[in-house]
């Protein structure tokens, strides 16, 4: 399959803009399309349809109309990569990934003065990876296409609601519910210094009173989409089940994006009724050997490796670059675990 990917980047201004050597660099070296500088009203009319990567870097002043948080909307298949200058004006590390993870992108490509007195390029992530800081452009672009051949391969699934007949709160231990706010708390003391912006991840249960209706082994309630965990109720679980290659919901309430993943961990751990998963890391727990983006398909064939007995009722995993995951069949177990942080921003050339 060809995948087809564009750059557009350069001035765009109401006097004709001008080209930029960075980007004319960067789509040559990937083989792209290019869109390198001209009048702002031809970057309004710029539409994404048609490719599967969109590398966002043009130059164009503060008081114009944005246009990259419409991107994704227009098509939100597609892979995009934005960019920010940190030259005029410092953003921290935690605001760049924010703002990336506002735009739906998967990469944000970030400019900075070097002390040579040439540019530093770093690659990060909306989880605050950084792939890559260096002053050699080919160098960069290299990182650049492999991290991109990576994120061709993530697998995700979609999402479809139901009607919302009644609620899930009656079938919420209240047990649980108090470990999830506590689990929230820990995690908010060790996240929120690193990036205060960033929500703390996600809880599931298995219902043990079965729903028949729907599901023969017992309904699956999940924390539903930004929700701050540390102060969630029982209204904050949103009731899940697989048909079709799809996750279906009841109600208005997104699930989490990490839902689908979570799925398929119930059915190839049966005892597993309880998981809960937060942004920092945990003391003695494998790690995966890869940095999957939320909702990667493929974080279970890499929990399968590091979990070969599926009959456990009891695994931690820490998701390299992401978080970890904790999952038990007795509520206690969840209870004493070590937790450390996940330093923002996590550096390494490994994609």
């Amino acid at each position: 399959m060809k995948h087809t990917i564009i750059v557009v980047g350069g001035t765009f201004d109401r006097d004709g803009g001008r080209e930029s050597y960075y980007v004319q660099q960067i789509a040559d070296q990937l083989g792209a399309d290019l869109i390198n500088g001209g009048y702002i009203e031809n970057l309004y009319l710029f539409r994404p349809r048609g490719y599967d990567i969109v590398i966002w870097m043009p130059n164009v002043d503060n008081s114009e109309d944005k246009i990259l948080p419409r991107l994704k909307v227009m098509n939100p298949k597609m892979i995009l990569v934005c960019s920010k200058r940190c030259i005029e004006n410092e953003y921290a590390h935690h605001e760049i990934a924010t703002r990336a993870l506002n735009v739906k992108a998967n990469l944000s490509i970030v400019l900075y003065k070097a002390k040579t007195g040439g540019f530093l390029l770093s690659l990060l992530d909306p989880l605050g990876n950084v792939f890559c800081e260096d002053e050699d452009l080919h160098g960069f672009i290299g990182v650049l296409s492999d991290r991109l051949n990576f994120l061709r391969k993530v697998k995700r699934v979609g999402s479809s609601r139901v009607p919302a007949l009644y609620g899930a709160t009656d079938r919420v231990a209240d047990d649980f519910l108090d470990i999830v706010k506590c689990y929230g708390h820990r995690f908010s003391d060790l996240i929120e210094g690193q990036n205060p912006l960033r929500f703390l991840g996600n809880a599931s249960t298995r219902c043990c009173h079965g729903f028949p209706s729907m599901r023969s082994k017992g309904a699956i309630l999940v924390s539903k989409r930004n929700v701050d965990k540390a102060s969630m109720t029982v209204d904050d679980f949103v009731e899940v089940w697989m048909l079709d290659d799809r996750v279906q919901y009841i109600g208005s309430n997104k699930p989490s994006v990490d839902t689908p993943v979570q799925l398929a961990l119930y059915d190839l751990y049966p005892n597993i009724n309880y998981m809960i998963h937060g942004h920092c890391y945990l003391y003695e727990a494998p790690y995966t050997a890869e940095k999957h983006p939320c909702g990667d398909m493929n974080e279970v064939y890499e929990i399968a490796r590091l979990v070969p007995d599926f009959n456990t009722n009891f695994f931690i995993i820490n998701h390299w670059g992401h978080g970890c995951l904790i999952a038990a069949n007795d509520i206690n177990d969840l209870a004493g675990v070590k937790l450390m942080p996940r330093v923002i921003p996590d550096i390494g050339s490994t994609v």
